[in-house]
């Protein structure tokens, strides 16, 4: 889901608290507005995915393995005209490449 200059790909399942189960990605997406990136540690549950900021030109890859620990990294991303291409380390997405 997308709302204008963010977009979520979102995997998993939240136990209860703020965001409501039965819609997942809008909730999440009004918490980081609010919040930033400390929006991430909010969220109680096991899940995974990938937030984009295009305004602020990034994105963060985040999952939550269990209800204790929060692991997420700034994502390096480049877009071609064939789509975008992403990884968690600049290094091993070549410049230029098609």
């Amino acid at each position: 889901m997308g709302e204008g200059d963010l977009a979520l790909l979102f995997s998993g399942e939240f136990f209860s608290g703020n965001v409501a189960a039965a819609d997942l990605d809008t909730p999440v997406l009004e918490l980081f507005r609010d919040r930033g990136e400390s929006a991430f540690e909010q969220l109680n549950g096991i899940f995974s995915g990938l937030l984009v900021d295009l305004r602020q030109k990034e994105s963060w890859l985040f999952t939550r393995e269990d209800n204790h620990k929060l692991l997420f990294s700034l994502v390096m991303f480049e877009q071609w005209l064939r789509g975008i291409k992403f990884s968690a380390r600049a290094a091993l997405v070549p410049a230029g490449a098609h």
